[in-house]
């Protein structure tokens, strides 16, 4: 007991000197374990009695401490992140699919960087990914150009029924706060309507003058210049007119976005130079590298029993050539190798830190929820009420994490603030600029005093990071977010207790910081990589690009011989079909309102690796990862329907069935329309499908066959039963998993069957049976839902019809793509009894006695 006693007074007096103020400790405060989570705060005394508690309110106003309160300042990490995918480029023509490039340009990457100059004390820094570079590059050196831009400077009087088309369904791509501020822009918006269908834009396209289709050219491109360059001549002077304009007005608009470009890459370079930001890069293409390395990684902090791609994708090379080629391309255009590196979302593990070593990256950057998975905490982060860290020496802390078993060397590795990244991210645009850079001032004080609030915080140097994109949160704050950027910066260079930093300054003045025992695998989205992978349309995807990546193997390793320019063509396409941004808009858990042009780019992408190679193209590559669904039907699903199966489609039956009525569409291989109508509803038991004919049924034998997605199983077969046995085989539009088949000779069911894909093809066996019946011109089919896999209440189908004669598809039903559709309560209440309350009965037939007790009242 002596012995225990002598070693907690000197662990006492240890704690209690440990207050001083060395400007660079050994050892930052140990991080927290799951157990002494819930107690650090609470036993920790005050550093000062005189220092305030903490605001209640998140934006309640914090004094800003002294120099007494912290010996050193709150160092500040403020972290730019500018990327745009690599969008498909036509080899041919140079254009590239999507605009969005040149757009953010235009809007973003210039002024973000030439505003700092009023701001000198203000260190920042910018990822600039490759892919954005690159593609700068493209405008402003080799004369590529947009879809977008083509169809712009095309003169109006010129202009196809299909330009138009496109003019109306895209040049209204832009944040309501960038329309609005036009009223001319938002006249024309009005002219178009909302009415996306067909026949909603064949009326708005009658509307249109020449001289509106021209305006609408030249505002589309005009509104998304930054309101710098738009408070300028010649743009000032052409917002000024507003409308009329000429074919050389809106020429000079598209002349002047070149131009923008053309001066970006300088102005980063320059203000790096002169000290006042750190460039950094990330890997190629923007990649989530430990999926590269290995899919299987996924499972760490999704579980084992997450679905995932199988064979798994893993290509550590590619990542490590990501990561060598992202650094080469960034020497080239700012004259030396980075010392920082973004992964892409933060997306780190434990294997691919060796690659960061060994590229000689000295820092890199992740996000809290993959410290707090890192060190195995329950809960993550944890804030006080005014959503401040508990602890935050944890989160602020410098840290090192090396790969020590491979012999790699320590990398610096520093975590964003998840909370405050994305207030400027999501939320401070709902604020004016003043108000919302106050909170965030507020919000760090906060910081401040919580850090004092402990004596073993004193003199340590703590590193607040604040990471996010650099340009798609600006579009929605009013003005492009001038007011809340320029009240951030002013405010936080004139508060003498904070100093802006970049990563690289912060290191090589405290390095030695904590060493991460393993880091873990996550992301900045909810610490996994669920955004990427595990959903069907996910491993979809994952599977197209490991199969290309098995057939490219050959020519990379030197197996087969091409020609070394088109092998690094092939190599640099396989590239870019690894990055994220393709795997961000697969799925549910994202969209971009557009994601199925996503879907094409990324199919075109993995088409130009067997291109480029000599490779016949692979047919899976035809059948879409994002289902091609039919636009809205008809008429809509308006309740269920129970339809006796005997082709004869009598009065009433469908009325409250879905349908699609066809407009010369839908034919496969003769040419001939064969397909009228389609309707289709469900009741508790059944899906049912009902086909119209342009003319009877003839005696000839038919398959009736529905392909059906469920979304709980894995991703199926694009193709019908009989495409095998055509030259061109049409693909469904989407992955279907179940088959429920009919077949009608003479006017009578032969066969049927509900069945699932084995081996690779459509089963012979059947696991289920369906009822159908074909009279006259009509077909009808009953398919149960029990035989169609486990499905829940509310899950999103997919289906299709397909019908072939004599084992030839002859026709989809519907012609213009899959069905989308819900699925029903399939348990409904049972109303076992029903009792009415008789009126005015409250005293009854006899002499009942009613209770006394003043809480019941009459009635």
């Amino acid at each position: 007991m002596q012995a225990l006693s002598l070693l907690l007074i000197i662990a006492t007096l240890l704690a209690a000197c440990d207050t001083g103020g060395a400007s660079t400790p050994t050892a930052m405060p140990a991080p927290p374990t799951p157990a002494s989570t819930a107690t650090a705060v609470s036993n920790v005394a005050p550093a000062n009695p005189t220092i305030a508690p903490a605001a209640a309110s998140p934006t309640a106003a914090a004094a800003s401490p002294t120099t007494a309160t912290i010996a050193n300042p709150l160092y500040i990490a403020l972290i730019w992140h500018n990327h745009q995918p690599f969008y498909f480029k036509d080899p041919t023509s140079g254009v590239y699919e999507k605009p969005w490039v040149r757009m953010h340009s235009i809007k973003d990457y210039l002024d973000m960087v030439t505003m700092l100059q009023q701001y000198p004390n203000a260190h920042v820094t910018f990822n600039m990914t490759p892919s954005l570079i690159k593609q700068i590059d493209d405008f402003t050196q080799n004369n590529d150009r947009d879809k977008y831009f083509v169809i712009a400077a095309k003169p109006a009087a010129q202009l196809t029924a299909d330009d138009k088309k496109f003019l109306l369904q895209r040049f209204f791509d832009a944040n309501d706060k960038i329309i609005n501020r036009f009223p001319r822009y938002v006249a024309l918006k009005q002219l178009r309507g909302s009415d996306l269908s067909d026949a909603g834009l064949a009326t708005a396209t009658a509307k249109f003058q020449e001289q509106d289709w021209r305006d609408l050219q030249t505002w589309f491109n005009l509104a998304w210049f930054d309101p710098d360059w738009q408070a300028l001549n010649p743009l000032k002077g052409l917002i000024s007119k507003g409308q009329g304009f000429s074919e050389a007005e809106k020429q000079t608009v598209l002349d002047q976005s070149i131009e923008i470009m053309k001066k970006i890459i300088p102005a980063y370079k320059d203000a790096q130079d002169r000290g006042q930001i750190e460039v950094i890069t990330t890997p190629y293409a923007h990649p989530i590298l430990p999926l590269i390395y290995n899919t299987d990684s996924a499972k760490i902090a999704m579980g084992s029993s997450v679905s995932l791609p199988q064979p798994p994708f893993s290509y550590p090379q590619d990542a490590t050539a990501q990561v060598e080629l992202g650094k080469q391309i960034y020497k080239d255009h700012f004259g030396k190798d980075p010392l920082g590196m973004w992964p892409a979302e933060g997306s780190v593990s434990q294997d691919i830190v060796k690659l960061f070593a060994d590229a000689g990256i000295n820092w890199i950057a992740s996000d809290e929820k993959v410290l707090a998975s890192s060190y195995s905490l329950p809960n993550g982060i944890e804030r006080d009420g005014t959503e401040t860290p508990k602890l935050p020496q944890f989160l602020y802390a410098g840290y090192t994490v090396a790969d020590s078993a491979r012999g790699a060397m320590p990398v610096n590795i520093t975590f964003r603030d998840h909370l405050i990244s994305d207030k400027i991210g999501f939320d401070y645009s709902g604020q004016n600029g003043g108000s919302a850079s106050s909170d965030l001032l507020n919000r760090i004080h906060n910081i401040q005093k919580s850090l004092a609030a402990n004596p073993r915080n004193a003199g340590h140097p703590y590193l607040v990071t604040i990471l996010l994109d650099g340009e798609n949160a600006w579009e929605n704050y009013d003005n492009d977010g001038k007011a809340f950027l320029n009240g951030m910066y002013q405010k936080l260079t004139a508060d003498p207790s904070l100093k802006m930093v970049t990563p690289s300054e912060y290191f090589a003045k405290f390095p030695n910081g904590r060493r991460i025992p393993k880091l873990f695998a996550g992301s900045w989205i909810d610490g996994t990589f669920s955004t990427w992978i595990g959903e069907v349309e996910e491993n979809q995807g994952w599977d197209y690009l490991r199969q290309t990546r098995a057939m490219l193997d050959p020519y990379l390793t030197g197996k087969k011989s091409i020609p070394a320019a088109k092998l690094e063509a092939a190599r640099l396409a396989m590239f870019a079909a690894e990055g994220s941004d393709w795997f961000w808009w697969f799925g549910t858990d994202q969209n971009s309102g557009d994601d199925a042009a996503f879907d094409d780019q990324f199919r075109n992408t993995l088409r130009q690796v067997y291109a480029n190679v000599g490779e016949a193209q692979p047919a899976f590559l035809d059948v879409p990862i994002v289902a091609r669904l039919a636009p809205a039907p008809k008429q809509a699903v308006s309740g269920d329907i129970s339809p006796t199966i005997d082709g004869k489609a009598d009065a009433g039956e469908w009325d409250k069935a879905g349908s699609y009525v066809e407009a010369g569409g839908g034919a496969m291989s003769s040419g001939q329309q064969v397909v009228s109508a389609t309707y289709y509803g469900s009741d508790a038991k059944n899906l049912y499908l009902r086909i119209d004919a342009t003319k009877p049924w003839d005696n000839a034998q038919y398959s009736f066959g529905l392909y059906f997605a469920n979304p709980n199983q894995a991703a199926g077969l694009g193709f019908s039963r009989n495409a095998a046995k055509s030259a061109t085989p049409q693909p469904l539009g989407f992955l279907a998993n179940y088959l429920a088949e009919a077949v009608i000779e003479n006017g009578k069911l032969t066969a049927n069957g509900v069945y699932s894909v084995t081996n690779g093809a459509w089963g012979s066996s059947p696991i289920g049976n369906v009822s159908a019946a074909a009279a006259g011109s009509s077909f009808e089919m009953a398919v149960p839902w029990s035989a169609l896999g486990d499905l829940k209440t509310g899950d999103a189908v997919n289906f299709i019809a397909v019908i072939s004669k004599a084992d030839s598809d002859i026709a989809k039903a519907p012609g213009a793509g899959a069905i989308g559709f819900t699925v029903p309560d399939r348990n409904p209440i049972q109303v076992a009894m029903t009792i009415d309350d008789p009126k005015g009965d409250d005293h009854g037939p006899g002499s009942y006695t009613y209770p006394q007790d003043v809480a019941f009242s009459p009635g």
